[in-house]
């Protein structure tokens, strides 16, 4: 089945400014995601409404599909914003959503995912939660308390675990990727990575972190900026 990764790169980053375009251990961050997407997918494109983030997408090896502005606000959801881009390129059953900022999704992780989808509609990266969600407490009124009094006396080695997204990447049918315009459908897979293989990055706390994690991984140090 052809394959067409799509990865959402918009220019208005607050926290960080200019953030998918950062230069993360000597090179824009951008490219991390692009050349291990051009290892699996059959074609690798970035959405983005910012000319400079176009310059360096096609600078590392994407192509480029023009995001209408409407979809490029801070509110707006990736699903609208992958399903536009499959829109523009029809022809392709398989599409990849990778988050540009995503230099841990290597091609190794992101061939799995492909070879992994089988029946399911959606597969994703997720990860287990540090500490039981179930016996997660609420603040209120200056006091704490059981938000599931279920679990008030369950030890937490006794409770199952449970998964979040991983924010790093999507693989995706195209027929209901299209038809519900979300990343999420009925059928979906998980992929469980380790906390150490990802990191989101929203501060530059954050950005130090995944600097951090990534010479862990990979053995070599870089200047900190």
């Amino acid at each position: 089945m052809s394959s067409l990764a799509i990865i959402p790169a918009r220019g208005g980053s607050k926290r960080i400014p200019r953030k998918n375009i950062r230069e993360f251990r000597g090179e824009p961050i951008l490219w991390y995601p692009i050349r291990a997407a051009k290892q699996v997918f059959d074609r690798v494109v970035v959405s983005t409404e910012d000319e400079e983030i176009a310059r360096f997408a096609i600078k590392g090896g994407a192509e480029v599909i023009q995001r209408p502005m409407e979809l490029a606000d801070d509110i707006t959801p990736s699903g609208e914003v992958i399903a536009h881009a499959a829109d523009v390129m029809p022809d392709y059953d398989i599409v990849g959503c990778i988050y540009p900022t995503s230099v841990f999704a290597t091609p190794q992780l992101l061939r799995k995912a492909v070879n992994e989808l089988g029946d399911a509609n959606c597969i994703f990266t997720v990860v287990k939660y540090d500490h039981p969600i179930q016996r997660a407490l609420k603040s209120e009124g200056g006091l704490v308390q059981f938000a599931n009094e279920d679990f008030r006396n369950v030890r937490t080695q006794d409770c199952e675990p449970r998964y979040h997204d991983a924010g790093q990447l999507f693989v995706m049918r195209r027929e209901p990727l299209v038809r519900t315009r979300n990343l999420y459908s009925e059928r979906m897979k998980p992929i469980i990575v380790n906390e150490s293989e990802i990191q989101d990055i929203d501060t530059l706390e954050d950005w130090h972190n995944a600097e951090m994690k990534y010479e862990m991984l990979h053995g070599r140090v870089v200047e900190r900026r």
